[in-house]
């Protein structure tokens, strides 16, 4: 049985150990974007959104270049886990994080939904640790995208 309804943009079928609260984000995306491209920003509920998500999800403003990102929220499983507190800085201003800075600029431009890895070379020394991030475009009333949501899973063993 698939991990994600058919139309789903993101298979995660793929990709070995995705824990359901992504799977359930990915779901609640694809059922509020309805048969839009991508959800209006007012569709960002985080009471509809699985609870264990609610600890690694990253909200993040894009810029007016579309180049960069403001974080505008970092949930306590992420600051916890790094030890820094990243609202309010600029994607382009925390260290390490030029490979996920591109891949959110592609998000922008394709305006469509992402699922990835890397090393967590954004908090400093933790590079051993590897993460998996679902990546959401949200959009204005313009059908830019002005808003990403991030879920998180990071791979301590």
């Amino acid at each position: 049985m698939p991990n994600a309804a058919p139309h789903s943009l993101v298979q995660f079928d793929s990709f070995e150990g995705v824990p359901d609260y992504l799977i359930e984000t990915m779901n609640y995306w694809e059922s509020v974007r309805g048969g839009n491209k991508v959800p209006h920003v007012s569709a960002i509920d985080p009471t509809s959104l699985p609870t264990e998500a609610l600890r690694w999800i990253a909200v993040f403003e894009v810029m007016e270049s579309e180049k960069d990102f403001k974080v505008r929220l970092a949930g306590t499983g992420i600051t916890g886990l790094t030890e820094r507190e990243f609202t309010g800085m600029l994607v382009s201003e925390i260290p390490g994080s030029e490979r996920g800075l591109a891949r959110m600029i592609r998000c922008v431009e394709e305006q469509r939904p992402y699922y990835s890895g890397d090393p967590l070379e954004w908090s400093l020394g933790q590079e051993h640790i590897n993460y998996s991030v679902l990546c959401l475009p949200f959009c204005d009333d313009a059908g830019d995208i002005s808003r990403i949501v991030m879920v998180f899973k990071f791979h301590l063993d």
